[in-house]
């Protein structure tokens, strides 16, 4: 009998360390309060509440048996007894199981319709509700475990970072339903353009990012070009409306002496250096220098397309920036002093 009580104090105790692990991958760090944090919460609560009644039945649980237990042996050294009272110590015994068995099940059903619960939830909290792809904690999840394995085995990976071209445009004309259709349908062209490997994840409004686990930079960079030209040939179109969309992309793999922060510093310079020179198009930083790829724009000219906002004469890592800037001084000059 001390036995099982010790199993299901043991039990108790595994439930909890279980809890705890579960609460500490759930649980936020900074952040303005969401319902499902506060949904955890009150699981929490529950939780701790059921976990104490259950060692509360177990310690009584005990008590009970000992006093019958001590029936027992009164009965043993009394040579007189009868039987109807062996009996009835029996009985008593059978009947304390029977009842913390029961009271047992009751809390094992709970306790795994509450691990539904968290189930449920762990998902909600890594997924965007949007696109139903991975978010931003479950992306940067993802990254930190490859770069771990990057540091222990030294197996090669890439990130991706995807930028939706003129996005703004498409929700100011169009409206936000209609946004949120593009982003859908782009969440579902770059999932059909990747690998099932392969972690697609929606990491900002319309920005979504690209983890290629065993990934060099050759193959990766056709992956890369392979998602911008998907997307480029895709026809967004919904009721009455058709877009044409494309996208900005920046490529960076691995290095040695790589964290989070440098890896993804590099792959955001290269989609800056995409945006800069035009948007649709692909750039990749080595972690030397940041090159184009592929045939550029969709009207596969050697360049990639000009956004008819910027001047003609900026290019990344040309000398546009300096007369643009040159020539607006000289024209804020003129309006200063009469010129």
């Amino acid at each position: 009998m001390y036995l099982y009580a010790l199993l299901l104090m043991a039990f108790v105790g595994l439930v909890n360390l279980a809890i705890g692990w579960l609460l500490g991958r759930l649980w936020p760090h900074g952040g303005a309060k969401t319902l499902s944090q506060d949904k955890l919460r009150e699981l929490t609560r529950q939780l701790a509440e059921q976990i104490a009644c259950v060692s509360r039945d177990i310690q009584h649980h005990r008590g009970q048996i000992d006093e019958a237990h001590q029936g027992l042996l009164a009965v043993h050294e009394d040579e007189g007894a009868s039987m109807p009272l062996l009996l009835a110590s029996v009985a008593e015994i059978v009947r304390i199981n029977a009842g913390l068995q029961s009271k047992l099940g009751a809390a094992e059903e709970t306790l795994k319709e509450q691990g539904r619960q968290i189930e449920s939830w762990s998902v909600q909290a890594l997924t965007d509700p949007l696109t139903s792809l991975p978010n931003r904690r479950a992306f940067d999840d993802a990254l930190a475990r490859r770069l771990a394995e990057w540091r222990r085995a030294q197996t090669a990976f890439s990130v991706i970072l995807i930028d939706a071209d003129h996005f703004k445009s498409v929700n100011d004309r169009h409206g936000h339903f209609m946004g949120d259709f593009v982003l859908r349908r782009l969440a579902e062209v770059l999932e059909a353009s990747t690998r099932k490997m392969d972690l697609i994840a929606r990491v900002g409004g319309e920005e979504f990012a690209v983890i290629l686990p065993s990934t060099p930079g050759p193959s990766a960079l056709r992956a890369a070009e392979h998602c911008h030209a998907a997307v480029a040939a895709y026809n967004f179109r919904h009721e009455e409306v058709e877009l044409h969309m494309t996208v900005s992309v920046g490529l960076a793999s691995v290095a040695r002496g790589d964290d989070d922060e440098s890896l993804l510093r590099r792959a955001d310079e290269a989609l800056y250096a995409a945006k800069h020179a035009g948007r649709d198009c692909v750039f990749y930083h080595d972690g030397l220098h940041i090159e184009r790829l592929g045939a550029g724009g969709a009207s596969g000219d050697s360049s990639c397309t000009k956004d008819s906002t910027e001047s003609p004469d900026v290019a990344f890592g040309g000398t546009g920036d300096l007369d643009r800037v040159c020539r607006e001084l000289s024209d804020r000059a003129a309006q200063l002093f009469g010129a």
